[in-house]
């Protein structure tokens, strides 16, 4: 299996620079596709210049505007077979890759494969998300059993900071989705609405940096994510999560909820509250 790798950032050079060293060192993966949301800042020339020069990696100066989600649908346009796409602040446990690489028996190009979350601890790890709201994350990490098993199975969801998917059957993230938000549970759907599997690949696992860097800068507006998320549930007809989403959000940001309704109505998506 041959693997492209995919990162989307934002005025990360630090994530992107050990992110992808780390899979050149310890993994053997050469190809790298690095969608880059803040270009001008120093970190972004500090990437630019890492990325061309130094990996000789194609790197995409690409609008922050448009959010995480539309830079990992530049990723699938520009790539082709199998795409590791992974945060820019992530590391692979050793041998990862090559578990990936040598179970193709067990997956498929329709599939969407994760893995494991490690905590920092280094001593525990999550398998998927249990749906559902948890504050203002629509899922809970959860562990299951088979972690320790070899073969995948399947979960109803994962957080996306590393997804393995193919180019063929990438069903892609809603071309009007706005900054960051909505995009775990929606991917996860669309897979399995189009005949696919979301699965949990237990040698496929990984760290992720959740703290956020002082010099970040990327704009996290509740507004958006309360749009994307209902954006979703209006493509894949899921009204009864429509519902439940709106009734989520309604509880304690009735303001934002209403504002992303009527810019919904505007754009006509919905022409009325379902």
């Amino acid at each position: 299996m041959d693997i492209t790798v995919g990162i989307t950032t934002h005025n990360d050079y630090d994530g992107v620079f050990f992110t992808i060293q780390a899979l050149r060192m310890y993994h053997g993966l050469t190809k790298f596709i690095v969608i880059d949301q803040c270009p001008s800042s120093e970190y972004g020339k500090l990437t630019r210049r890492f990325v061309e020069k130094e990996v000789r990696g194609e790197y995409v100066p690409y609008p922050f505007q448009l959010g995480p989600s539309h830079g990992r649908n530049e990723i699938m346009r520009r790539a082709s077979g199998w795409v590791l796409m992974v945060d820019g602040h992530v590391l692979l446990e050793d041998g990862a890759i090559g578990i990936a690489q040598n179970c193709p028996r067990w997956i498929a190009p329709t599939d969407l494969i994760q893995g494991p979350l490690l905590y920092d601890s280094l001593d525990a790890y999550a398998t998927h998300w249990t749906p559902g709201w948890n504050q203002e994350c629509f899922g809970t990490w959860a562990t299951d059993e088979r972690l320790h098993h070899e073969r995948p199975f399947e979960i109803p969801m994962q957080g996306v900071g590393l997804m393995l998917v193919h180019t063929d059957h990438w069903p892609g993230y809603n071309k009007d989705f706005r900054g960051f938000g909505g995009e775990e549970w929606y991917i996860h759907r669309k897979y399995r609405k189009q005949g696919g599997r979301t699965l949990c690949l237990p040698g496929l696992r990984w760290n992720h940096r959740f703290g956020r860097m002082p010099h970040s800068t990327y704009p996290i507006n509740r507004v958006d994510k309360i749009f994307n998320h209902l954006l979703g549930d209006i493509e894949l007809d899921d009204w009864q999560q429509f519902r439940e989403d709106c009734d989520h959000w309604s509880a304690f940001a009735l303001p934002s909820t209403q504002q992303a309704l009527q810019m919904l109505k505007q754009g006509n998506y919905i022409k009325c509250v379902a």
